[in-house]
């Protein structure tokens, strides 16, 4: 009898951005996270574009139209997305012939509607939305949207396949749009973990503050900005993150520029994953209302840190001030709910402050649970086949 051969299933992962990458946000790290705790399980590869977000030059370190081999965990392939190289994109990919394309976003050309096209009838496909279907990232850029959610029904890419969703009210909004007998399976982020790291003796009356996102009306700078032109005492906030829309963040140097001689601004621009651990130990709250947040890294990471987190209830991170461990505020009167929450970080000291940390670090805790998430990609990919006859 011969010997049994163990086989992992093969996953495509499919997406405009992949590391080094990281200025595109979330999704990255999603995507890096799912490697990371899976590669045991599943053979990974990678579809992803060769550009840094905002840039047009191919990222330094990387060989282009490719296979590269990423950390001995997946196999990249840079691809340069242009119509040239459609051809052998589509060779590297059918001759690779995944168990399962694992498409993220819904919104790309190359990289959400060329591979359902390809791989149609060729391998089990998963769509994940990517937080891309809540009413208040649909709400940005909404002509261009609604163009690709009208091609990918019109064009009968849909037919098929499951749909990701990270959460119940990711799993609403996608059958909100797409149908209510669609296929969705629910399978929560990775998070990248991090450790407590004991907060520094907090004065009342002094605050260090931080955001970590992209630059957009999305993420709400703006009204953290306002907020802060009401609070009393020396308070220093750290933005970090690429300038997506250049037009909001003009609005947002205004107010900067407007604001009183007790609170300090530092812009630091894009920051590599690694290096916002320090960001976050150095501060004593992360401040990240967003209009929409399928999920929210930096929000998590923040939390495990120890460091309480104001937010709003379009994240998945909800009564944090039940715990706590920080504030989830309604979108309405946004500015004035951060400016009472502001106001009353800057004036907590001493055991209170270490007691929120503490509360956020235990909350963290209390949402992460990896053996429950392998369960829920075991459903979404397939369990692995330990043996091929």
């Amino acid at each position: 009898m011969a010997d049994k051969i163990p086989v992992k299933p093969r996953i495509l992962l499919v997406y405009d951005y992949f590391s080094p990458a990281f200025k595109a946000g979330g999704p990255i790290q999603s995507l890096v996270n799912l490697v990371q705790a899976l590669h045991d399980k599943y053979e990974f590869y990678v579809l992803a574009g060769c550009y840094e977000y905002g840039e047009n030059k191919p990222m330094p370190g990387i060989r282009v139209n490719e296979w590269n081999n990423w950390n001995g965990m997946c196999s990249v392939y840079y691809w340069m997305s242009s119509v040239m190289d459609i051809r052998n994109v589509r060779r590297e990919i059918q001759s690779l012939k995944p168990d399962i394309v694992f498409i993220n976003g819904i919104y790309s050309p190359y990289f959400n509607i060329l591979p359902l096209y390809l791989m149609k009838g060729r391998a089990r496909l998963v769509i994940s939305a990517r937080g891309m279907l809540h009413a208040g990232a649909l709400s940005q850029k909404s002509f261009k949207k609604k163009l690709f959610l009208f091609l990918l029904e019109k064009l009968n890419l849909l037919q098929g396949v499951i749909f990701h969703a990270t959460d119940e009210q990711e799993s609403l909004f996608i059958k909100k749009q797409f149908g209510s007998s669609s296929h969705v399976t629910i399978a929560g982020n990775f998070p990248r973990k991090m450790f407590f790291k004991e907060p520094a003796e907090k004065q009342s009356g002094s605050l260090k503050m931080a955001s970590i996102a992209l630059i957009s009306p999305m993420k709400n700078h703006l009204h953290v900005l306002e907020a802060l032109l009401s609070v009393k005492g020396q308070v220093k906030y750290v933005i970090a993150g690429p300038v997506k829309d250049a037009d909001y963040w003009k609005a947002c140097c205004a107010v900067i520029n407007s604001l009183p001689e007790n609170i300090k601004v530092e812009y630091l621009g894009p920051v590599e994953p690694a290096k916002t651990t320090a960001l976050i130990e150095d501060s004593d709250i992360i401040v990240l209302p967003s209009k929409s947040e399928n999920f929210g890294h930096a929000i998590l990471e923040a939390l495990q840190v120890g460091r309480p987190v104001i937010t709003t209830d379009q994240t998945p991170w909800k009564d944090l001030q039940i715990s706590k461990a920080g504030f989830t505020l309604g979108l309405q009167d946004l500015t004035v709910h951060i400016s009472k929450c502001l106001q009353y970080y800057t004036d907590l000291a001493g055991a209170a402050m270490q007691s929120e940390s503490k509360n956020a670090r235990s909350y963290a805790e209390q949402h992460i649970h990896f053996s429950e998430l392998n369960g829920q990609y075991e459903s979404l990919f397939g369990k692995p086949r330990h043996f091929l006859k």
